[in-house]
């Protein structure tokens, strides 16, 4: 709606060797599809020029639960930066990263070395280039009984990340998404909602 020049990739939090577990309902084709580190989930990158996006989006973004038993985000998304065969970056554009999670991160590095090393991806120095949100539980408390029973656990690294780099943080517990999700877009694009006037109104017009 914005007329935004953008391209979207979607990965998962897997960085070990998934196992398919029938109890769970993950077939072998459900973990096939889990992609390697560093990669966007069927290769996909999603821009202005592709047909039915809404569509292809709604179909990359649902990973589903078959990854890896220790989500590690941070790691993920780095990796994906990193990935030199990737056409996923664009010189001249801003950088954007959203975290989907219902559990704590349990990537390797600190907190900094990742916040410092995305944004070296785009611009060090250039801070407002790079930021990142995180859909995750931010209050436990809000969580229902079938949400903390499923794992639901505080997202801690994930909101110094959002902190650290202005990106806004969400709670994935939340009943309502509308507005979180309008709130993530204009975070990510860079549009403003808000504008400040340069004077005071005509109160008669």
């Amino acid at each position: 709606q914005g007329d935004v020049d953008y391209q979207i990739g979607v990965t998962t939090t897997t960085m070990t060797t998934p196992q398919v577990n029938s109890a769970a309902g993950c077939t072998q084709s459900d973990v096939n599809r889990i992609p390697s580190p560093g990669q966007l989930i069927d290769n996909v990158i999603i821009n202005q020029e592709t047909a039915n996006a809404s569509e292809i989006f709604d179909d990359i973004v649902n990973v589903g639960i078959c990854g890896a038993g220790t989500e590690m985000g941070l790691e993920a998304g780095l990796k994906v930066l990193e990935n030199q065969n990737s056409t996923l970056l664009r010189d001249e554009a801003y950088l954007s990263v959203i975290f989907v999670s219902d559990e704590e991160d349990a990537s390797p590095m600190p907190v900094n070395n990742y916040i410092n090393s995305m944004r070296a991806v785009k611009d060090a120095t250039a801070r407002e280039v790079f930021n990142a949100s995180s859909l995750v539980v931010t209050d436990i408390d809000s969580c229902n009984a079938n949400q903390v029973n499923s794992g639901a656990t505080y997202g801690s690294r994930y909101v110094d990340v959002a902190e650290q780099s202005e990106g806004v943080q969400v709670n994935i517990c939340a009943d309502d998404f509308a507005n979180i999700v309008t709130e993530l877009s204009l975070n990510s694009s860079r549009l403003n909602d808000v504008f400040f006037l340069s004077t005071y109104p005509d109160l008669a017009t």
